[in-house]
């Protein structure tokens, strides 16, 4: 039963290492804070950059389901919608950002190219 059950654990835990997409977003203004409505299903969090400023939010998704996600600003705050599917995640759109795509697969095939020969010896 033990082998059973590790066999499971070593095949099933890849599966969920790519299952959702993430998102870097990017705003003119720096962001003050950023709220989940549901962690669960969405983390954000605001990364400080070079420059000291906080205008880049990260977006984790962890499950499938529908959240919201509020940014707070100097001058105001923002609502964006959020649906994570199994192979997609869908944010509402709004003109204050800029989305950007993380874990995007390549659009040219990977070539793999064999190991070099090694010489040695006389």
């Amino acid at each position: 039963m033990k082998k059973i059950l590790s066999a499971l654990i070593i095949l099933l835990i890849p599966s969920q290492a790519f299952a959702f997409e993430d998102y870097l977003i990017m705003s003119s203004v720096p962001v003050k804070s950023v709220v989940s409505q549901d962690n669960e299903i969405i983390t954000a969090v605001p990364v400080f950059t070079i420059d000291n400023t906080k205008q880049t939010i990260i977006l984790k998704a962890k499950k499938e389901g529908k959240t919201s996600i509020t940014i707070s600003f100097p001058d105001g705050k923002e609502v964006i919608k959020a649906e994570v599917k199994n192979d997609r995640t869908i944010l509402s759109e709004n003109d204050k950002f800029e989305y950007l795509l993380l874990d995007k697969p390549g659009d040219k095939p990977v070539e793999i190219l064999p190991p070099p020969e090694i010489r040695g010896g006389k």
